[in-house]
């Protein structure tokens, strides 16, 4: 397990992300308050993708969003709603866990864990200044 710190933009996390698509993890699980950042993150990534952030929304009332792009399937998911682990089978969250063809970005994931597979934790922390965020990024092995 490691953990970084960084003022690093988020596009260029995005680039990360994207240079590493064939490799593990796959998983990104999103932690922080309201606004804190973690929609938005998941925007600028499917922006540096080139699909219309328009189309792009909080999935908080569908619960998952699933954009297709260049051969690339990108799940968003939001587990904000749900309160228990029955939910997350109704809803087939571990068959897409499963899916190593896809990226998954998953918000408010205290409900998932602690997961089987790699994955990386962001965890977004508001700072002083509206235009800034702080992510702390951890990724765990398992």
């Amino acid at each position: 397990m490691s953990s970084k710190q960084s003022a690093i933009p988020l596009k260029e996390i995005a680039t990360f992300i994207n240079s590493n698509f064939n490799k593990e993890p796959k998983i990104y699980l999103l932690s922080g308050d309201l606004g804190s950042g973690k929609t938005t993150f998941v925007k600028h990534f499917l922006n540096y993708l080139d699909i219309p952030t328009m189309l792009a929304s909080s999935p908080t009332y569908t619960l998952i969003q699933t954009y297709t792009h260049n051969s690339k399937t990108i799940h968003h998911v939001d587990l904000y709603r749900l309160k228990t682990p029955d939910q997350l089978e109704a809803l087939g969250i571990f068959e897409l866990l499963d899916d190593q063809t896809a990226i998954m970005f998953i918000e408010w994931p205290e409900l998932i864990l602690p997961l089987k597979q790699n994955y990386t934790h962001l965890n977004f922390y508001h700072t002083k200044s509206s235009q800034q965020r702080l992510i702390n990024i951890e990724e765990i092995s398992n």
